[in-house]
């Protein structure tokens, strides 16, 4: 679909003129990484190669990054694209909360740590919101917007992922130390730790869970399923050396890869979900994680304008998240990274007003969504 949009808007479309793309050599690489590594499936597992086209069809999603440049999309759609749908998956997480045991989505539920976890599709764009309004609060004086950092909170104490929600605490207070907008820093800490207090005994029993199981994982030590499942596939993974550096592809249920995965997953509980970038690794590569990482560093190192400072905060949890999570290979985070890195390319501060974490400076004229401080590119 992606490909014929881009077919569309070349044929048809007026020619934009494209600003520089500063993510577009490690998505060529991400991309061109694939061929490698269906070919190892094919010549170490003899997985078909139609069928390597098939099962990595999420990572055809990174051409959306192209896209967007060629569309030359607004960026304040963009942020309202964002707003709303992580007001609805907000709204359909809570619902589904409610409604359980009745299943109204079709999606997996798992009853743990005291909880529900809900693997509702839209999470990532709830965190991204949740920076965005902390910002737009804080600069524009939109207060209200809080209310949605709250629900947004609470939503991930109910998902019982630990290091989420202990991300989220230690870069909120980050940002609160950090930026300039926020006056009285102190009384912000306070208030917050109060708010943080407050939730703690709405959710006793889940925050409970969670500290009881990040216990257990410290005294496991190098038990840790994780652990185990990385030094597990490291040695029985890799047929050759040249796997190790082009990866094994992605595997098909059909085929000797695809079985020797499933076996992983139901004789020895590894998942290569939860073992972060290194599950990206098996399948796809050296490159493919290089690239990944340039991606998130390269996020770090631009100076952008001050009205999208959060993207940066964004992506500390990116690159806390690489650690367990493997969203640089799945649909739904794919097509916000590149509308993230769309918008961090139009974000680039020109010469002189050169932003980034200790630079940016208030400016009570603008308001969210609203009127921006230079103009819009």
């Amino acid at each position: 679909m992606i490909i014929g949009l881009w077919i569309i808007h070349v044929v048809y479309g007026e020619n934009p003129k494209i600003l520089k793309m500063h993510y577009s050599p490690y998505i060529i690489i991400i991309l061109l990484s694939l061929l490698p590594s269906m070919m190892m499936a094919a010549y170490n597992y003899d997985q078909s190669l139609i069928s390597s086209l098939y099962e990595q069809r999420d990572i055809y999603y990174y051409m959306l990054y192209f896209l967007l440049h060629r569309m030359n999309v607004r960026p304040k759609f963009l942020e309202k694209l964002i707003l709303y749908i992580s007001i609805i998956y907000l709204l359909f997480y809570l619902l589904q909360y409610i409604m359980y045991p009745r299943i109204i989505f079709d999606v997996s539920i798992k009853e743990s740590r005291d909880t529900l976890r809900i693997a509702l599709p839209g999470a990532g764009f709830a965190l991204v919101n949740y920076f965005l309004c902390l910002h737009k609060a804080f600069r524009s004086k939109y207060w209200s917007l809080l209310l949605i950092n709250i629900l947004t909170f609470i939503v991930f104490i109910l998902l019982g992922g630990r290091q989420v929600v202990f991300m989220l605490i230690f870069v909120t207070i980050l940002y609160v130390l950090l930026s300039k907008y926020v006056r009285s820093k102190l009384f912000i800490i306070i208030l917050g730790v109060l708010g943080v207090v407050s939730l703690f005994f709405a959710f006793e029993n889940i925050f409970l869970s969670l500290v009881h199981d990040t216990q257990k994982t410290q005294q496991a030590g190098t038990e840790n399923i994780r652990l185990i499942g990385i030094n597990y596939l490291l040695h029985n993974a890799f047929p050759n050396n040249i796997s190790y550096i082009f990866g094994n592809g992605t595997p098909n249920i059909n085929s000797p890869y695809g079985q020797f995965m499933h076996i992983l997953k139901e004789s020895k509980g590894i998942f290569i979900s939860d073992i972060g970038m290194f599950g990206v690794y098996v399948y796809y590569g050296a490159f493919f994680v290089i690239a990944s990482f340039a991606i998130i560093f390269k996020t770090f190192s631009l100076k952008i304008r001050k009205d999208r400072i959060y993207l940066k905060y964004y992506f500390i949890t990116v690159l806390q998240a690489t650690m367990t999570g493997i969203g640089f290979i799945q649909s739904d985070f794919i097509v916000l990274y590149c509308i993230l890195l769309y918008l961090m390319d139009k974000s680039v501060a020109k010469k002189g007003v050169a932003l980034n974490f200790h630079t940016y400076t208030y400016n009570k004229s603008n308001k969210l969504l609203g009127t921006l401080p230079l103009k819009s590119r």
